[in-house]
């Protein structure tokens, strides 16, 4: 039997409105009064109100990372512009993986057939049997 879990639904609150403001998983738990990055993970895996609360503010986090991508390309300048479009990419880079379906490329795939007629398809009877 191990150690009795840290585990309150008001910890688990505090922890998702970070995220939601635009703070890190990584840097909320380097914070001294919170679990570690393995008993959050550990606490998401057994507690589904608190998975929903999680999945909720890391949608809110990447609304936010979006809005702030439109903040940067503002402050952009000829001094500052290399920096501001690394800064950029990467937010644009998380936001695709985070949510892809709306924040991702879109990418359509087209099959067609020689010369770009219909599909053929042959059956082919000697791998009956297999």
């Amino acid at each position: 039997m191990g150690r009795p879990s840290k585990y309150t639904d008001a910890l688990a609150l505090t922890i998702c409105k970070r995220i939601a403001e635009g703070e890190s998983l990584n840097k909320i738990c380097k914070d001294a009064k919170m679990p570690s990055i393995a008993t959050v993970f550990n606490w998401l895996r057994r507690h589904d109100d608190f998975l929903d609360k999680y999945q909720d503010a890391r949608e809110a986090q990447a609304d936010g990372l979006f809005d702030k991508i439109v903040d940067l390309s503002d402050e952009a300048d000829k001094d500052n512009a290399t920096a501001i479009r690394v800064r950029i990419w990467a937010r644009q880079w998380v936001l695709a993986r985070m949510i892809p379906k709306k924040y991702g490329d879109k990418q359509a795939v087209e099959v067609t057939g020689a010369e770009g007629g219909p599909v053929q398809i042959v059956y082919d009877k000697s791998f009956d049997g297999l």
